[in-house]
């Protein structure tokens, strides 16, 4: 399974009309959508490089937007997956930590607001530039299901991704 995942991957950085080269465009572009939503980095480095880098990337070679999405979705994916692995794994020192001890009954509100409207939460970070690199660290530390995250997750990259799609399809000097 995990050589079937690799050879999907190399098979998006490969340029459509020449299968021996490999496009250092496309792997920049699966860097940058892991770090503007890499957990403390994501506050860092703006998504505007990743429009960028893939407006460019499509003004060159409109064949490669499916490329793009594809890539930028597998790089945004696991870059909240990473983070929320961080989250889960110390929520218990979070949660047992002097802040979090000193407001427990508001966490505990928090925490139930959270579990009934987790969709919205994972998709509004998503979609917000500050808080896309924390969202994913803070469902985690809240204990959130890891079947239930991935499965929103799933569906706040969709949509991420295909406004993304949009924008290089709609703006002066996209694919479209």
């Amino acid at each position: 399974m995990l050589e079937s995942l690799q050879q999907r991957v190399e098979g998006l950085l490969v340029v459509p009309d020449d299968p021996g080269r490999v496009s250092l465009g496309l792997a920049v572009v699966v860097v940058l959508a892991f770090s503007e939503a890499m957990l403390g980095l994501g506050l860092f480095v703006s998504g505007v490089l990743l429009v960028g880098t893939s407006m460019l990337l499509v003004s060159i070679e409109p064949q490669v937007l499916p490329q793009i999405l594809g890539l930028a979705f597998i790089g945004a994916l696991s870059a909240d997956l990473l983070g929320y692995g961080i989250g889960y794994r110390l929520s218990d020192r979070i949660m047992d930590s002097g802040l979090m001890t000193r407001y427990r009954a508001a966490s505990d509100r928090f925490h139930q607001l959270v579990e009934r409207s987790m969709l919205l939460a994972v998709c509004a970070g998503r979609l917000t530039p500050f808080l896309r690199s924390i969202t994913p660290f803070l469902a985690g530390s809240l204990g959130v299901q890891p079947w239930r995250f991935l499965l929103f997750d799933l569906i706040a990259c969709s949509i991420w991704v295909t406004g993304l799609g949009a924008i290089l399809l709609f703006l002066p000097g996209g694919a479209g």
